[in-house]
């Protein structure tokens, strides 16, 4: 991991699904699935160029439309959702999608300062994953899907984070925190709301590359400069 000069992050926020957990294999089968069934196909090309990094109910209607539903309704939209995060649940409930190293990289950045979690999936799957894993008293602020009106790439996931982060640590900027993801839209919101960020995924344009999550690795994101 390379770093510009510059303040050291007083708090790192994490992207959930494919930064975190290990997960977003397994959700591209269930999207295209669930997609298809609903009259939408479409395929891996065009969800990873276009889905994926999005909100789940961004990334459902934006399916549907790329999938040849021109004007899918609320209650589509609804169905499909509700069968992506059964068939989700169904498929992680005996087998955790939160690494050993992943873990281990979250418990040693919560020794050292504030995490958050900043998510475009459903507070219930995020806070599922993170029991599972052991981590649920080591991430002091979580922003779900539900707890904002547009969801990555816009601002409004981060900008929401850091506000709260800001009641642990009075006077954090939005500078002053390091958003680690793995997708351009998650990217595109960490740096519209003000945030660096690095990616564990090369050539999406990050400020930073994290090769992997292990506690050498939160070291690094915790105690290098991010600035510049």
């Amino acid at each position: 991991m390379s770093a510009g000069p510059g303040p050291r992050p007083r708090a790192v926020a994490l992207d959930y699904n494919g930064t975190l957990s290990d997960d977003e294999a397994l959700l591209e089968a269930i999207y295209l699935e669930v997609l298809g069934e609903a009259g939408a196909p479409i395929g891996a090309t065009a969800y990873r160029a276009h889905l994926l990094g999005l909100a789940d109910g961004d990334m459902v209607r934006e399916g549907l439309r790329r999938g040849g539903v021109a004007e899918p309704d609320e209650d589509l939209c609804r169905r499909v959702l509700e069968a992506r995060l059964a068939r989700y649940a169904v498929a992680v409930a005996d087998a955790p999608t939160v690494t050993a190293d992943a873990a281990a990289f979250v418990r040693a950045l919560a020794a050292r300062l504030p995490v958050a979690v900043v998510s475009g999936a459903p507070r219930a799957e995020i806070e599922a994953g993170l029991r599972a894993a052991g981590l649920r008293d080591a991430v002091a602020v979580i922003v779900a899907a539900e707890d904002v009106a547009r969801g990555k790439p816009a601002p409004d996931p981060y900008a929401l984070a850091v506000a709260q982060l800001r009641r642990v640590l009075p006077g954090l900027e939005a500078g002053d925190v390091l958003a680690i993801e793995d997708a351009a839209a998650g990217i595109t919101a960490a740096r519209a709301a003000g945030l660096r960020c690095a990616s564990i995924v090369h050539g999406i344009g990050a400020d930073l590359v994290l090769h992997g999550l292990s506690e050498r690795t939160a070291a690094l994101a915790a105690g290098t400069p991010v600035g510049g």
